[in-house]
């Protein structure tokens, strides 16, 4: 009987740790805040290369041609971002 008193006293103590830990925040690194920014940034720019007078788009610094050190960048977030939204979809164990 005694033994079943403290069964269930560790089993409510190990029930109320648990639901006491606040859940982790899902928030953004500054690398994966940056990487948005610039995945945000192509897409404006990809609207307004197919369609210049997009009247809702900020057109500053737009060019037809995009620098070879955008691009990686432009890649770089793209990797970033996926990775991220990959660990945000693994099952939690």
């Amino acid at each position: 009987m005694c033994y079943n008193i403290i069964i269930m006293i560790k089993k409510l103590i190990k029930y109320l740790m648990t639901g006491l830990i606040p859940e982790k925040t899902e928030c953004l690194t500054n690398k994966q805040k940056v990487a948005l920014k610039n995945i945000i940034e192509a897409a404006r720019e990809r609207v307004w290369m197919s369609e210049p007078l997009y009247p809702r788009l900020k057109t500053d610094g737009f060019t037809r041609e995009i620098p070879t050190d955008s691009a990686t960048a432009i890649v770089d977030s793209a990797d970033i971002l996926e990775n991220y939204l990959n660990d945000q979809n693994r099952p939690k164990e």
